[in-house]
């Protein structure tokens, strides 16, 4: 039997609110959408279960708020393929849709917020046109058992979780989260969750940082991360929601990452957040300064006055220990390929300039027919495409292969090194001469006599080879050795730091402003 139109109903509005400005005094956040990229991104289907029945509803600053409980435990959501026919008739909630769907073999939609109807993919009443952006839900056997448009009637779907007795949503095979899962995404499906800020950090704050670690470390660090929250909040709105789980804003895990020490942490500074000049601040951090801290201007070449660079004093117990890296020149072309830097085969490195804490500024690469530069972060991606991957940091030195200080044989000889379109070339001191193809001149002790067609004059030669060693480490010819401390971009607040502050005894509030200059936490 047919339903019929019922047009008197009143249809149900939920609103949802989203700040769009956060950046001023006084304004709060209390809900966000995480895209869960780290499970999916841009699928072509998505597996959300639950230990009962799935719930469908809206989210808003109070919560979720249900409209109705599917008929699965296990849901795959994927985007309609086919055309659908409408069956007739209007239903104010989703119980009657349903109901009125198992009567008429056919597929509850959600049409408006609070309003639904029923379709059917056999041509029983009007065609209705297949959008792109329709969704549809099915249950374990891949039957249709809802149909709804995540752009204009964003519904959210909500689990239960047995053992805890908490309303969580497994995504995937594995991970868990507090308030409920939306649809979003660009050109494929990816899910968000959205939930509390406060419950947020309980999945965010483990991954970043050890719940080992003193509790006014995981209070600094949870501020942080509120921070960074609200500092992003809307950059990642043009794919369907705010920020991602990724450490692309900050790395979260949902309910299965959470620690009773954190949550204590996160509960300890509700609301709190690190401010400068009154607006909330983009309040970086990372694992391990190698005893100084970086400017914001020497890593992305924009500066920030609370992001300048600090000694690190307290950095006892480096997260990261000092590391090293050895790169062929063989690698060294591959990078270079990768980047389309036509300088022929690589020959060396050398380091052209440092920043005040002691990180490489610019470095070069020495090739057979040329050079190519890198400067400020580049330096450490510059790597990405070798087997080590990029390098931990930009606090090292280098170091031949053979330098005994990199743990190898090396030997000392009176030899200098020489460069031409060709190749490299060891030459004993005592037998090289230089020539420009009218004059030749020997070389005496370690000085040249180099001629031009407008001048003449000595200059003092390089006496380092790849088998003696480079002892002032700023240039190396063959593989080099690459000998660092500390991890990350080094800007903003040291983790590591962080832990030997609390330990020192300074509260969370003494270690934000340590690292963040001229803030305000509150």
């Amino acid at each position: 039997m047919r339903a019929k139109r019922q047009y008197g109903y009143p249809i149900i509005m939920l609103l949802i609110f989203w700040c769009s400005s956060f950046m001023t005094m006084g304004s709060e956040i209390s809900t966000i959408k995480v895209g869960l990229e780290s499970v999916y991104k841009n699928a072509a289907s998505i597996v959300i279960g639950s230990d009962t029945n799935i719930e469908v509803g809206y989210y808003d600053n109070y919560g979720f708020a249900k409209i109705g409980e599917l008929k699965a435990s296990t849901i795959t959501v994927s985007k309609a393929t086919k055309e659908y026919y409408d069956l007739g008739g209007f239903y104010p909630t989703y119980e009657e849709a349903q109901q009125a769907a198992d009567e008429q073999f056919g597929i509850p939609v959600c049409v408006d917020q609070g309003l639904f109807a029923i379709y059917s993919d056999e041509p029983l009443g009007n065609a209705v046109s297949t959008s792109i952006d329709r969704y549809v839900v099915k249950d374990q056997s891949g039957k249709e058992i809802f149909i709804f448009n995540p752009a204009t009637h964003p519904v959210v779907f909500r689990g239960y979780d047995n053992s805890t007795g908490l309303h969580l949503t497994k995504v995937g095979t594995s991970k868990k989260y507090r308030g409920a899962i939306g649809i979003a995404g660009t050109t494929g499906i990816t899910p968000y969750n959205i939930l509390s800020m406060e419950e947020y950090l309980y999945g965010v704050v483990p991954c970043e940082m050890s719940p080992s670690w003193p509790q006014e470390a995981l209070k600094a660090q949870a501020v942080a991360a509120r921070s960074i929250a609200i500092y992003q909040y809307n950059r990642f709105v043009s794919s369907g929601y705010n920020i991602v789980d990724t450490t692309t804003t900050q790395a979260y895990g949902g309910y299965s990452k959470e620690d009773s020490r954190i949550t204590q942490a996160v509960d300890a500074t509700k609301g709190e957040t690190i401010r400068y000049n009154g607006k909330v601040a983009e309040a970086l951090y990372f694992s391990t300064s190698g005893g100084y801290t970086e400017s914001a201007v020497n890593v992305w070449g924009n500066s920030i006055d609370y992001l300048v660079g600090v000694e690190d004093v307290y950095e006892t117990e480096p997260a990261q220990p000092a590391w090293t890296r050895t790169i062929t020149l063989s690698e060294l072309d591959k990078c270079l390929t990768n980047k389309g830097a036509n300088i022929g085969s690589a020959q060396g490195v050398q380091i052209v300039s440092r920043t005040s804490s002691g990180r490489v500024q610019e470095m070069r690469i020495l090739g057979t027919v040329g050079t190519y530069n890198l400067k400020l972060e580049n330096i450490r991606t510059f790597f990405s495409g070798t087997n080590g991957g990029s390098l931990k940091s930009r606090l090292f030195t280098l170091a031949t292969s053979g330098d005994a200080n990199a743990g190898g044989s090396g030997t000392t000889s009176n030899n200098v090194v020489a460069i031409s379109a060709t190749g490299v070339a060891d030459v004993a001191l005592d037998q090289a001469i230089v020539t420009n193809g009218i004059i030749t001149e020997p070389i005496i002790g370690e000085v040249a006599t180099i001629q031009s067609a407008t001048k003449t004059e000595q200059v003092a030669l390089t006496t380092q080879t790849p088998s003696t060693g480079n002892p002032s480490g700023e240039v190396v010819y063959g593989d080099v050795t690459i000998n660092g401390k500390g991890f990350g971009h080094g800007v903003g607040m040291s983790q590591s730091g962080a832990k030997g502050m609390a330990k020192a005894g300074f509260s969370y509030v003494e270690i934000l402003q340590h690292y963040y200059t001229g803030i305000t936490v509150g």
